[in-house]
């Protein structure tokens, strides 16, 4: 009676894989796998492109904002150099331009004391 019961159990079986067998058989009738397979290279190549052009992309934004930075800070620099001089280095010509050449230096300039008061309290301001 055992054996019956296997045998039947085999019977069984059997019969399974053969219907999974016949569905493998009809998926591979309906999926071309040449063509799945060609589609998914173009696909890795385009993917491929595509984060190549981002990376590239990403590399520009950043350079762009390090010559928006360096041109904001030039800009700054430039407003605090004509603030300290009374606009006599405002200007890029003058400020690749020496004011004085070495050989008419002769010594410390002299400053009215309420200059000099303005130039401290200046100083103060930028220092705080």
């Amino acid at each position: 009676m055992m054996q019956m019961d296997s045998q039947a159990s085999m019977v069984k079986m059997s019969k399974g894989l053969q219907a999974s067998t016949d569905v493998m058989k009809l998926m591979n009738k309906l999926t071309k796998v040449s063509e799945i397979s060609q589609t998914m290279q173009e696909l890795q190549k385009e993917m491929t492109k595509a984060g190549i052009i981002e990376e590239m992309m990403e590399d520009t934004m950043a350079m762009s904002d390090d010559e928006e930075m360096e041109d904001i800070a030039e800009a700054e620099v430039e407003k605090i150099l004509f603030e300290v001089t009374k606009g006599q280095l405002g200007t890029e010509t003058a400020l690749s331009t020496p004011i004085v050449g070495d050989e008419d230096v002769a010594g410390p300039a002299e400053v009215s004391s309420e200059e000099e008061d303005d130039l401290q309290s200046r100083l103060a301001a930028l220092r705080s």
